[in-house]
């Protein structure tokens, strides 16, 4: 092996210095609309495929597992969730075939899964509001 005759010139590392300084307050919440409220009602209505599936070639496949509420994927980027006010109830099966494009949403097109999507968004919407003024004539009543 060579003998090295200078020795190696060795520097500190350079502290690393952020780009854009640390916000006041901590992480910075998002614009999208929550609701508690609705996403507990939808949780409590049966699932959207089983209330609102038209007559298209394939037959929905048969519910299994709790209630979730899906919300709208549109207008939003990859891994962002929608608005709650979006959301409709559906089961797990169904909730993650829509989400993979398996099972019962595998040959549907999607606009014909938007269009469906946005009649039961009307559909829970209605029901929403029915509750809601139900729940405050029960409050002026007590």
């Amino acid at each position: 092996m060579l003998a090295r005759r200078t020795q190696l010139r060795r520097t500190p590392l350079k502290r690393f210095t952020r780009l854009a300084p640390r916000r006041r307050g901590g992480r910075r919440r998002s614009s999208r609309i929550y609701d508690e409220a609705f996403l507990a009602f939808c949780r409590t209505q049966i699932c959207s495929v089983v209330e609102d599936w038209p007559d298209y070639p394939e037959k929905p496949t048969p519910c299994w597992g709790p209630i979730e509420a899906d919300h709208d994927s549109r207008g939003r980027g990859f891994g962002q969730k929608s608005n709650d006010t979006g959301a409709i109830p559906m089961c797990k099966r169904h909730h993650e075939h829509r989400t993979g494009h398996t099972g019962t949403f595998k040959h549907v097109p999607r606009e014909r899964i938007r269009e469906w999507f946005d009649r039961a968004q009307v559909r829970i919407r209605t029901a929403w509001a029915q509750h809601v003024a139900l729940e405050q004539q029960r409050a002026e009543a007590a």
